[in-house]
């Protein structure tokens, strides 16, 4: 009796350990699946964060690029605008001096 009781007491602690085992191997491996699925997300945000980024930086580069094209625009119309008006203020000192002249 003695002996069917031990073996018995064994066998339940062998259980026990093999389900305290399977039980631990169980958690380790949920541990592992949640580190894993924390590190997609957080690489999948840090993606997501470049990608906005990147499209406002594109955005801003564009608005830099027409900034400078609408500059020079203004200026070469400007220099155009100076360049008629001298060319007409040029025109009229002529038709002025010629005016003078026919008069004298």
């Amino acid at each position: 009796m003695f002996k069917r009781n031990a073996q018995q007491v064994r066998l339940c602690k062998k259980v026990y350990k093999l389900a305290s085992d399977l039980e631990k191997n169980k958690l380790l491996d949920e541990k592992k699946f949640y580190k894993e699925s924390e590190v997609k997300k957080h690489t999948q945000k840090r993606a997501m964060v470049q990608t906005i980024e990147n499209y406002y930086k594109d955005k801003i580069d564009m608005l830099k690029d027409r900034i400078g094209r609408e500059k020079r625009d203004r200026h070469i119309a400007q220099e155009a605008q100076k360049n008629a008006l001298n060319a007409m203020k040029r025109e009229l000192d002529d038709q002025k001096r010629k005016e003078v002249n026919r008069y004298i």
